[in-house]
């Protein structure tokens, strides 16, 4: 058996036994990422800033739909703070409200990302019974 997996090392194959004297191959199990963003959570400080910079500069491109519609973006942030690249997800309002979501974000500077922050960051605006009307741009 030692033999036969080094045998098949870099195949993207291993053997597996299924009797006494036989054996089938199989695909081997993928190795884990050495990093998966997916996983990788954004500070609670941050995230606050960035739902708080999300939220003002959307709010005065949608107006009243505002916290009534379901919009997922991706965010590349430089290391100054500033949105670099705007990738809104595919979703049933996307069509309609894609534009004014990448509008209302382009070039928009917030804080810093946390020293290491992994681009993208993953913004998901989900409407809301509670949603309340975007106040007037002059009051934040």
């Amino acid at each position: 058996m030692a033999a036969l997996t080094r045998l098949l090392e870099g195949t993207g194959l291993r053997a597996r036994r299924i009797g006494p004297s036989a054996l089938t191959l199989v695909p081997a199990p993928a190795a884990p990422a050495a990093t998966d963003t997916a996983t990788v959570p954004v500070p609670s400080l941050y995230a606050a800033r960035l739902q708080q910079h999300f939220a003002d500069r959307v709010c005065q491109r949608l107006g009243d739909a505002y916290g009534r519609i379901r919009v997922a973006v991706q965010l590349w942030i430089a290391a100054d703070g500033t949105v670099e690249r705007i990738h809104v997800l595919d979703s049933h309002d996307a069509p309609r409200w894609g534009d004014k979501v990448r509008a209302a974000l382009a070039g928009s500077r917030l804080a810093p990302p946390p020293p290491g922050q992994p681009n993208p960051v993953t913004v998901l605006l989900i409407p809301s019974e509670a949603a309340t009307p975007c106040p007037s741009s002059g009051s934040r």
